[in-house]
């Protein structure tokens, strides 16, 4: 094989590196004898920034412990713990539920899991560690079924709440932010009807059954809540509105988090009306611009200082 002037001179740098290594002030050193084996030099990992990605180990323990009961490990990743974990939680997902259908015909998991990706991107660029309860295109990955009413079980909504804060154990982070994101839709389908709603748990009628308008369970979410409506519009002009409910996987995460001493806050935000033409468009068309201002917004929302001991309290006790 013929080499280049290049390659020679490669082969020639390469050389003189590796005997140079070996030739000190007093000459050649000799082997190493057999009774002083020569030592190993063990270089430690250094840690480094996982570019707000979790790893899968860490996340398949979070499942493995709502799964089993087992006690997730303590990672040892190097984790922006500075800041709470993100959790994205993109509506429905699975075979069996799309959720709801655009006026065009477009199911609600591909009007949000390109915005939720979005989100994910933006937060990361931000400095915050970021999980999926689901990936993009992907089934929930602990999901049952009401055979009887054919609904998703609440356990399986309550599932990802579990999840999000179990993660937090086992990376160390101090606190949690969750955002579960879904396209709304209107009951009878009128098309003039539009904007974005952020919904923080519901302190009454805390049973699994939808209740609107009630008391907030957390204080604290109902502050980011209210960032996320002023900062957040799906179009100039159109107002996001706030309210409660007694959604599974946000009056779970409220009160697990409590029981796990995890400040946690959290909501479900419908970014837009699948039966509104133009939120449909927008939805469907700017899933990056969405998913930005959807980011903004959450960064906008100052975390409280958990340290401090008034401010621990309301959010756990």
């Amino acid at each position: 094989m013929a080499l280049s002037k290049a390659g020679i001179g490669l082969l020639f740098l390469f050389h003189a590196s590796s005997t140079t290594a070996d030739v000190t002030p007093g000459g050649v050193n000799p082997p190493p004898s057999s009774a002083t084996p020569a030592a190993v030099l063990t270089i430690p990992e250094i840690p480094r920034d996982t570019g707000g990605m979790i790893h899968d180990r860490d996340m398949q323990a979070a499942w493995n412990t709502i799964e089993t009961g087992a006690a997730g490990h303590c990672s040892a990743l190097h984790y922006r713990r500075d800041k709470p974990l993100v959790i994205i939680d993109p509506g429905h997902g699975g075979g069996r539920d799309k959720g709801s259908v655009s006026v065009s015909g477009i199911t609600e998991t591909r009007i949000v899991d390109p915005v939720a990706r979005h989100v994910a991107e933006e937060m990361r660029a931000a400095g915050y560690d970021v999980a999926f309860t689901r990936l993009p295109g992907e089934n929930y990955r602990y999901d049952r079924w009401n055979e009887n009413i054919g609904v998703r079980h609440i356990k399986s909504n309550q599932s990802r709440a579990e999840f999000a804060l179990q993660l937090a154990k086992i990376t160390g982070h101090l606190s949690v932010k969750f955002v579960s994101i879904h396209a709304d839709a209107h009951p009878t389908r009128n098309p003039s009807v539009r904007g974005a709603t952020f919904f923080a748990a519901s302190a009454e009628n805390n049973n699994g059954l939808s209740d609107f308008g009630g008391a907030p369970l957390n204080s604290l979410s109902v502050t980011f809540g209210e960032t996320i409506a002023k900062n957040y519009r799906i179009a100039p002009g159109v107002r996001t509105l706030r309210n409660t409910a007694d959604f599974d996987v946000i009056a779970y995460l409220e009160n697990r988090s409590r029981e796990l001493k995890i400040p946690a806050v959290g909501g479900l935000l419908e970014i837009g009306h699948a039966t509104s033409p133009e939120d449909e468009r927008i939805m469907r068309n700017a899933p990056q611009d969405l998913g930005i201002k959807i980011a903004h917004a959450m960064i906008r929302h100052t975390e409280p200082d958990f340290s401090r001991e008034d401010i621990l309290v309301a959010s756990i006790g």
